[in-house]
């Protein structure tokens, strides 16, 4: 599935560059496009997203380079300025946000979102999930593995304000 819809964001990645307006090609880059996978990000665990999350961001830098008539090939030493063009805006960069770095991110974003909602409607469900969430890497099913992964991820590279998963029920 993830696959077809890759090919349907390539549809638009390769109509962005013939916008004759350099500028709005610009924003449907960068507030439609680059987005795109968000949504796949927040709804399928990390490792069923993995190949699709390197797929989208090889294909946004390929179509800003389009934008930019540059030439450039995979492994030609531009790693850094594709980081660069990653970086947000307030920190210098073109703020096209990274699919694989954040993945994870988003996963947990989900599950953080939910859990207020899960317990309005059943607390004991959200207090076995928080329970199983707790677990991490005990966790029967998979997807709270990794949402246990996720968090601790984000936790490893100093991310402030991560609330446990008690406090985000």
């Amino acid at each position: 599935r993830l696959r077809s819809v890759r090919i349907e964001h390539d549809i638009l990645l390769q109509r962005v560059p013939s916008v004759p307006d350099l500028q709005s090609a610009w924003l449907i880059l960068s507030m439609c496009a680059s987005t795109r996978a968000n949504f796949y990000l927040r709804t399928l665990q990390p490792s069923l997203t993995e190949e699709f999350a390197a797929s989208h961001d090889r294909a946004i830098w390929q179509c800003l380079c389009k934008l930019l008539d540059r030439e450039i090939e995979p492994g030609d030493g531009n790693e850094n300025a594709q980081l660069i063009a990653q970086l947000p805006m307030r920190l210098g960069g073109l703020g096209l946000r990274s699919a694989t770095r954040h993945r994870h991110a988003a996963w947990w974003a989900s599950w953080t979102d939910v859990l207020g909602m899960i317990k309005q409607r059943s607390a004991a469900v959200a207090t076995e999930l928080v329970a199983e969430l707790g677990r991490g890497q005990a966790a029967r099913a998979q997807c709270i593995r990794e949402a246990a992964s996720s968090r601790e991820l984000l936790l490893s590279e100093e991310l402030e304000g991560c609330p446990n998963w008690e406090q985000a029920a």
